[in-house]
């Protein structure tokens, strides 16, 4: 099947693996994000750009398509997660088609597509309605395709590739904010260590730079949808902040206890330190206003900085305290959060506003489903699939292994996926499997990488 048939072989692979999960949980699985991207489509919300707007405006037209056609939310949602899951399966099987260039191992292939079909991971998050789904294929989209346009000496010139990877540039940021990061260190990447296509890299960044500008520069003020609150990229800092309140209170001064009051919604500073938690830094930004005037950033921020130089180890603590999860292979998942096998916390979501439901005849093999993923979670070794910091040393390991073998030029593989570890160790969960599906479906790929028995 490699040899012959890599791409259509894998992908009905795929496919039938994911029967099963159809079945059972069609529509597809509904989470919080998405419940609230939905609600500020439909203008029950008031729509920002907390999440990214044109994947809210994605989901919300496939929503639309449903009822208009169909009179069905369910068949809306159901539209959206087949086109997701089948372009998983297309970007993974295209995979496989450069394992076939790569002259890896049939023991390999068969494993990789075990992790990739078999195992519960992808085949659950796959058909899951989350932003973070489509964002991990693109980023999947975005290695394989550096990996075939750039990092091989046969087979380069094909303009297609190229065009590929353009695009996954693009499609991270119609799924997350922090998908620009990643591009830039993609563009960058290929920059430095693949000078020839110069060209093709100002194009990505042409692209991406028009995107955001249509996105964030025109479509958005038109509209008057304002950005994403400031405290959510503050996570680290705040619960800095938390720890430092709850540690050393007798060392607050006057002028700092005044800026922290005037930025966080409290009446008293203990209910900050109360609501400390290393895992997760929610629970206190939710505290600190969501959209503070440039004086009161200003003030909040001499106040972290100041307090940072009398304690700079607890501060290194709490960052390594809530980003550990992210390193340490057998340290468990937030809340052992491995999947997503309900619509919210329930079987179903109905309301004024949203009518989505599980089918009564998949009950039992939901639940069987569910019980095989986290059966596996707790088997010893292979639970460890699960663990984020697993995938980080899969990564680091294939970074060495290149630098060992003499191939630092290839090195710009990597730098996409070192980004996503730096933004995930900043999140607001630590030992998130959501945050870090980018990584974790990536792996087979670094480590094909590496081992590969072909030129370039």
């Amino acid at each position: 099947m490699f040899i012959e048939h890599p791409f259509v072989g894998a992908f009905l692979v795929l496919m039938c693996c994911e029967l099963p999960w159809w079945f059972a949980f069609w529509p597809g699985t509904l989470q919080y994000d998405s419940c609230g991207q939905l609600l500020q489509y439909l203008g029950v919300a008031k729509m920002t750009g907390h999440h990214p707007v044109p994947v809210t405006m994605l989901m919300g037209v496939f929503l639309n398509m449903g009822r208009h056609f169909f009179q069905s939310d369910n068949v809306g949602i159901f539209l959206y997660t087949l086109l997701q899951f089948t372009g998983q399966c297309l970007v993974i099987s295209y995979g496989f088609c450069v394992f076939r260039r790569f002259r890896l191992p049939v023991w390999f292939c068969w494993g990789a597509l075990l992790f990739y079909g078999v195992f519960p991971l992808l085949p659950n998050w796959g058909i899951s309605y989350v932003k973070d789904s489509g964002y991990y294929i693109c980023f999947l989209l975005l290695t394989i395709s550096m990996v075939d346009a750039f990092g091989m000496e046969r087979g380069q010139d094909a303009r297609w590739k190229r065009i590929l990877w353009i695009a996954a540039l693009v499609g991270l940021n119609v799924f997350r904010n922090d998908g620009r990061y990643v591009a830039v260190a993609a563009i960058i990447g290929v920059m430095l260590f693949r000078h020839k296509y110069f060209k093709t890299c100002l194009a990505g960044a042409g692209c991406l730079l028009l995107f955001l500008f249509l996105v964030e520069g025109a479509y958005m003020p038109l509209r008057n949808i304002p950005s994403g609150a400031l405290r959510e990229a503050m996570s680290v800092p705040l619960l800095q902040t938390a720890d430092y309140i709850k540690k050393y209170p007798d060392e607050i001064t006057v002028e700092e206890y005044d800026a922290l009051m005037d930025v966080f919604d409290v009446d008293d500073l203990g209910e900050i330190s109360n609501r400390y938690d290393n895992m997760i830094s929610d629970r206190i930004k939710d505290l600190f206003l969501e959209y503070p005037s440039k004086e009161q950033i200003n003030a909040y921020l001499k106040t972290w900085w100041s307090q940072l130089k009398k304690h700079p180890i607890d501060y290194l603590r709490v960052y390594w305290e809530h980003s550990d999860g992210y390193f340490n292979p057998i340290k468990r998942c937030y809340e052992d959060i491995i999947g997503w096998y309900t619509i919210l916390d329930e079987q179903s979501r109905t309301d004024d506003y949203l009518d989505i439901h599980f089918r009564t005849e998949g009950q039992k093999l939901r639940v069987n489903l569910e019980n095989l993923s986290y059966s596996l979670y707790d088997f010893p070794l292979i639970g460890c699939l699960y663990h984020p910091g697993t995938y980080t040393w899969i990564m680091l390991g294939s970074l060495f292994a290149l630098v060992l073998k003499g191939r630092k030029r290839d090195l710009f593989v990597i730098l996409p996926g070192i980004v996503v570890l730096m933004v995930c160790t900043a999140s607001p969960l630590n030992a998130s499997v959501r945050y870090y599906l980018p990584i974790m479906s990536a792996a087979p790929i670094y480590m094909g990488y590496c081992i590969r028995n072909c030129s370039g």
